[in-house]
């Protein structure tokens, strides 16, 4: 079965980049988020249009920045203006029912000079849940993923 696409684009597209969220992307990041241009058909014409699906696929290598400056300007003038960076370690697509994990290190910039701080594993739609909210959501799935070992464990049990 063919999977709909949206016509609704999320994250907005702005001169050159996705900007809506904590992580800004280039818009070389299209096919990551399943942004594709469709030819469709409307009174028997043909019009493009872009469209969005959800089989997202960020690969190992990708980097992401909290501020456009990363994209915009000289990278020692761009330093100042950025807090954290996220890189992917490793990944696999999102397709049908595969979720597609991923892994990724953390990096705070201290003294213009970016630190790992963290890594973390999580499929394709919570990355990208990520992506949109910020790093804080990081913390909110560890407490998720230690709390659901636990129960796997039988060492926390869920009230009804």
């Amino acid at each position: 079965m063919k999977q709909k696409r949206s016509t609704h684009l999320y994250p907005s597209f702005n001169s050159g980049y996705f900007t809506d969220w904590a992580f800004i992307l280039p818009k070389a990041f299209s096919s990551a988020l399943d942004i594709s241009l469709e030819t469709r058909m409307k009174n028997k014409k043909p019009y493009d249009v872009w469209t969005q699906g959800e089989n997202f696929s960020f690969k190992e290598g990708d980097t992401f920045y909290d501020n456009v400056s990363a994209y915009t300007k000289p990278w020692g003038k761009a330093l100042p203006d950025l807090n954290f960076s996220i890189q992917i370690t490793s990944s696999e697509s999102a397709f049908g029912d595969n979720p597609g994990l991923l892994t990724f290190d953390i990096y705070h910039n201290q003294k213009n000079k970016f630190i790992k701080i963290d890594k973390f594993s999580c499929s394709q739609d919570d990355f990208l849940i990520i992506l949109q909210v910020g790093l804080t959501m990081v913390q909110e799935m560890k407490k998720t993923q230690k709390l659901e070992s636990k129960q796997e464990r039988g060492i926390v049990k869920m009230s009804a």
